[in-house]
């Protein structure tokens, strides 16, 4: 009912829940517990790559639950979520958990919580709960709940077994986010036949009118960019997005969006009202548009970018493998802090075996060493991110983001790990949303929950220099 295949298997905490709702459901089998690989030279070897093979099946042989030297990936963990022999629900002055356990009273359980908001411990504490197989119990909190955050609450819930065996779940606590309230001055736009620079005292910005957007941004004297930040809707294939690279890629010159080719057109960029207001559209080489939308930019004194793009997907185009910004950082800006799903990779399909909290990483901790290169490193749920010498982008709704040491293209183009190279950026992206991962290398197609299907786009957020938020 699952196929581990690189980046995945995505979708499996829906299959436990409707599993533990109907009794007839007993689970099933994941194909396959370990990757096969054969080590050369440090680089992880699969069909095709040694002589006199009569006949192979390339890397379908890499389809793993485990990595070929047994150690763990997000997909593991995700499968471990929702095994996960109970379930809580958040209630107005607790929660109630459920205990899936066939034999088991989750008093044979060590059992402890915390509270979480706006990645603060609020609350916490171990209790002993009778709770039967397959009964419910509640857990009151101590302390009465604020009525508002910033950025989420979230309860946390450990059960460890008489093994010594921990199974923790996070739920959200509904609460009322507020946003903050800013007095800021736009900042005075100077527009030429080809640019429109605006400056400060601590930053300096060029938006190019014929590449539709920012080609340098200067921040207490640093250039941040390597190259022109984009807008953009590609990935490099996973091995479960592998039917769809037809539609997405240049693959099949019939049928593809060419998305791994994409040009931008620009039809009208101006400075007007204080605002940069740019009409355009993005589309795959020899394609029509597969997105025509309008972003608006509006740059403050202090330094502060708002984006807001709006904008609409092609009716005929199929649902994209992601939307958003994708900025070429200089490899100074390699640590990074973020309010999101995390450590580990997160997808809308695959986060349950992450916690939503604030994180710290850098571009080569986010680096998954799957057989083929392919996507990885995506967060979901995310708030806001930092670079310390770079800037802050904080959203009032969630947005996906990814930090990677490999540029989209160099994971795209590479079939094994020794192909990648070395980049001469930090390559960040600023997503709208992220499709989900599934199974479909070798199973059902993606579930439409988890597409990135929707026709009408918005999606705003702020940019921040470091030093001047």
């Amino acid at each position: 009912y699952a196929h581990a295949m690189g980046n995945g298997p995505g979708g499996i905490w829906d299959y436990w829940e409707t599993i533990y709702r109907y009794p007839k459901l007993i689970g099933g089998c994941i194909w396959e517990w370990c990757d096969h690989t054969v080590v050369v030279d440090g680089v992880q070897k699969y069909g095709g790559d040694f002589e006199g093979e009569l006949t192979n099946d390339r890397n379908f042989c890499c389809d793993g639950l485990v990595f070929a030297d047994r150690t763990f990936k997000a997909g593991t963990l995700e499968v471990k979520a929702a095994y996960a022999p109970f379930r809580i629900q958040v209630l107005t002055d607790g929660i109630e958990i459920q205990n899936y356990f066939d034999f088991t009273n989750l008093s044979e359980c060590r059992i402890s919580y915390q509270v979480e908001i706006d990645g603060t411990v609020y609350e916490s504490a171990a209790c002993s709960l009778d709770v039967p197989a397959h009964e419910k119990g509640k857990i009151r909190f101590e302390k009465e709940l604020p009525k508002i955050c910033r950025y989420g609450a979230y309860i946390c819930v450990t059960v460890a077994d008489q093994n010594g065996i921990s199974f923790v779940l996070q739920e959200k606590i509904p609460m009322e986010q507020s946003g903050e309230v800013k007095d800021r001055q736009q900042c005075k736009l100077l527009e030429t036949e080809n640019t429109i620079t605006a400056a400060g005292e601590n930053f300096s910005y060029t938006f190019s009118k014929q590449l539709g957007n920012f080609t340098s941004m200067i921040i207490n004297g640093r250039e941040l960019l390597c190259d022109p930040v984009r807008l953009t809707a590609f990935r490099a294939i996973t091995d479960n997005d592998a039917r769809m690279a037809d539609y997405w890629s240049s693959r099949n010159i019939w049928q593809g969006e060419n998305l791994d080719k994409q040009f931008q057109k620009v039809y009208a960029a101006e400075a007007k009202d204080g605002k940069i207001i740019l009409n355009a559209s993005i589309a795959g080489v020899s394609r029509r548009p597969v997105f025509r939308y309008q972003l608006v930019f509006q740059i403050f004194t202090d330094g502060e970018i708002r984006f807001d793009l709006n904008g609409k997907v092609n009716e005929s185009a199929v649902w994209l493998p992601r939307l958003g910004f994708e900025f070429a950082l200089q490899k100074e800006n390699n640590r990074f802090r973020y309010y999101g799903y995390g450590p580990g990779e997160s997808y809308c399909d695959s986060f349950h075996h992450a916690l939503c909290g604030w994180h710290e990483s850098t571009a080569e901790k986010e680096y998954v060493n799957y057989v083929r290169p392919q996507e990885h490193g995506n967060h979901y749920g995310v708030r806001s991110v930092s670079f310390p010498h770079a800037f802050t982008v904080n959203a009032d709704q969630p947005f996906e983001i990814c930090v990677s040491q490999y540029s989209t293209d160099q994971l795209y183009q590479a079939t094994h790990t020794n192909e990648l190279g070395n980049s001469k950026a930090v390559h960040l992206r600023i997503d709208y949303k992220a499709s989900g991962l599934g199974s479909a290398s070798c199973g059902p197609a993606l579930p439409e929950c988890y597409r990135l299907q929707e026709k009408d786009i918005h999606f705003e957020f702020e940019l921040v220099p470091s030093d001047c938020d």
